[in-house]
């Protein structure tokens, strides 16, 4: 169906991409503009279907992030403290996934001086599996053999995407002698990697880090709820800032400005060139700094304050609500103007794993849901949560016991120990896993064992809004993405 963007409320014009046919479900708006200095919404409309506005008026900025108006003053302010008030006491502790190392794959036909390359860069965690949330830029120069550095050109510093950054049409002058040289790529805080070129062609080693130089905090709570302990990490870096992961240096945290106390877990040893400190509390409401010390290196205090909130995600002080309006501020400022249209890996439906065992009444299984982008690849950036229900041959929906709805991790979601009443019979019945704006998938049992397929949407009922920027500059392009849905939220490619 064709998708039309309206303007529902501001004072200026829609312009750009307005106009678009939705393919396999989804509409994309890649270049909608508006002229116009207040907050603005948009509605998406469609023959046959009700149209849909946007949640929230949509504020315009300056080129530097500051409002262009009171009215979109007033309108970031509130987006921000909803932000807080909604985020902030989430734990902040490192994921599973948090990046530790890099590791480089060779271009396949080598490294020639005066011919163009690929490399690209995984991002690895603590077990060595990809680290998909990793945002740490990563850097490449070329050192020769006898230690000077060597002209690189091409784009030299890569933000990763989905844990892997690459590198595209790199390029060493002719004439260069390469051998026993090494491309080195390195990121703030990581293990680097480093390409070795030799007489047979190219191998992969770390990058050896020099003696520890400096303390960096790679993980620091955004606020504090006064007395309940946050998580707080530290890593050891040579002067270069890559990660030292030799010795076991003892680093220990103290409060640097603030009237409360500090406590918990005040001291770790670094293990691996990290330094994790799980339950640090601070008592007091004001806002307060913390610095890491370890004998022999300079000290390090963290960037901002850290503000005192209420269970409730509200300001303890008005010194700790002046400095949550910094801190949004700051963030709005750096933040709102990044592309938002979908990446690449934007989750357009589900695959499940059907159990080894099998489905059978009365016994706990586990199932696994794979989030895929429209190539089939993984989706790790996905967040809707998923629901599992069972339904029988006749229609009718049986009770499912255990924790029937669950968020993604990495892409992969995971029901444990779900259970079906014994003495059901549940031969020509299927388990329904779906999530809002998705294809869902679904697990027949046969008589034979369990099969998969995609859950077949209904018609057209509903639009939904998947992706609309958070601000815009008056005139600038930005993109939207409109789904078209069935009454039960999921995705209708048909049509």
């Amino acid at each position: 169906p064709k998708v039309t963007l309206q303007l529902a409320s501001g004072k200026g014009k829609l312009g750009g991409t307005l106009e678009a046919i939705a393919e396999n479900g989804v509409a994309r708006f890649p270049e909608v503009t508006y002229n116009g200095v207040d907050p603005f919404t948009v509605k998406a409309v469609s023959k046959g279907l009700p149209s849909n506005t946007v949640a929230d008026p949509i504020p315009v900025v300056t080129p530097q992030g500051q409002p262009a108006s009171v009215e979109s003053a007033q309108a970031l302010d509130t987006m921000a403290r909803a932000r807080d008030t909604m985020a902030l006491l989430k734990p902040t502790g490192p994921a599973a996934s948090a990046a530790m190392k890099l590791e480089a794959t060779p271009p396949a036909s080598g490294i020639e001086a005066g011919k163009p390359f690929t490399v690209k860069v995984a991002y690895k965690d603590k077990d060595g599996g990809l680290a998909p949330g990793a945002d740490q830029k990563v850097s490449a120069k070329f050192v020769a053999a006898d230690g000077t550095e060597v002209p690189l050109s091409g784009r030299t510093t890569v933000s990763p995407l989905d844990g892997v950054a690459t590198f595209k049409d790199l390029q060493l002058p002719k004439g260069v002698s390469l051998v026993g040289g090494k491309l080195l790529l390195t990121a703030p805080g990581l293990v680097g990697s480093a390409i070795n070129v030799t007489e047979d062609g190219c191998e992969t080693e770390e990058v050896k880090a020099g003696p520890p130089a400096q303390l960096d905090f790679s993980d620091v709570p955004k606020a504090v709820v006064e007395g309940e302990p946050q998580p707080f990490e530290v890593r050891v870096l040579d002067d270069a800032g890559n990660l030292v992961t030799d010795g076991s240096p003892k680093v220990t945290l103290q409060l640097a400005s603030g009237k409360g106390k500090l406590g918990g877990t005040l001291e770790a040893i670094a293990e691996n060139g990290v330094a994790r400190f799980p339950e640090v509390t601070y008592n007091g409401v004001d806002p307060f700094t913390v610095k890491a010390v370890s004998k022999g290196l300079p000290s390090n205090t963290v960037a901002d304050p850290i503000p005192v909130v209420t269970p409730q995600g509200q300001p303890a002080s008005v010194e700790s609500a002046q400095a949550l309006d910094t801190m949004a501020r700051a963030r709005d400022t750096m933040a709102l103007l990044k592309p938002t249209g979908p990446a690449a890996s934007a989750a357009m439906k589900l695959e499940a794993t059907p159990p080894a065992s099998g489905i059978e009444a009365g016994k706990p299984f586990t199932v696994k849901v794979a989030y895929k982008d429209k190539d089939g690849g993984l989706a790790p950036g996905a967040d809707q949560k998923v629901s599992a229900k069972f339904v029988a041959a006749d229609g009718t929906e049986v009770p499912l016991s255990g924790r029937t709805t669950v968020s993604p991790l990495d892409g992969v979601a995971t029901f444990k120990d779900l259970q079906l009443p014994k003495g059901v019979s549940l031969v020509g019945g299927k388990l329904l896993l779906t999530a809002p704006g998705l294809v869902g998938s679904a697990i027949n049992v046969t008589e034979d064992g369990c099969e998969t397929e995609e859950v077949k949407a209904g018609p057209p009922a509903q639009l939904d809004f998947s992706d609309v920027p958070k601000a815009v500059v008056e005139g600038e392009p930005q993109p939207f993405e409109v789904r078209v849905l069935d009454d039960a939220g999921n995705l209708v490619t048909d049509g």
